[in-house]
């Protein structure tokens, strides 16, 4: 059992690898990123390391700009915020109020033409948690 579990984590990594070095081929036929050679540990192979292009670079800040309505992608804003964070690429607060102050209707109503959602009283007092209007 526990070969074939190795095995098959095995098979995932090379996968995950295969797929992550064709996407960054990818980028670098499109002029996004470029390879560097870099010197790998001193009994290791040399790394790959890829660095973003000034387009890259242009590229990365539009798509942390862009927001997303009127139903926002959930993994990809939490991985702009991570982008941003991490690379330092912009401020994961600047993100946040960009997405909200994007479509301020929006988010009184709800999602674009549904019907509107307002917070109930605080709960304890007998009210549901949410009451909704027809808009």
């Amino acid at each position: 059992m526990r070969a074939s579990t190795a095995q098959g984590r095995s098979r995932n990594h090379l996968y995950g690898q295969l797929v992550t070095y064709v996407q960054l081929g990818r980028l670098e036929k499109a002029g996004l990123v470029a390879r560097q050679e870099s010197a790998g540990a001193s009994d290791g192979p040399d790394r790959k390391v890829y660095q973003l292009t000034p387009a890259g670079q242009e590229r990365v800040t539009e798509w942390l700009s862009e927001v997303s309505w009127p139903k926002p992608d959930l993994a990809e804003f939490h991985l702009k915020l991570i982008v941003a964070a991490q690379g330092g690429l912009a401020d994961p607060i600047g993100i946040v109020d960009r997405q909200r102050r994007a479509r301020p209707a929006e988010c009184r109503r709800g999602v674009a033409g549904g019907p509107a959602h307002r917070p109930a009283p605080r709960a304890g007092a007998g009210a549901p948690a949410l009451q909704t209007e027809a808009a």
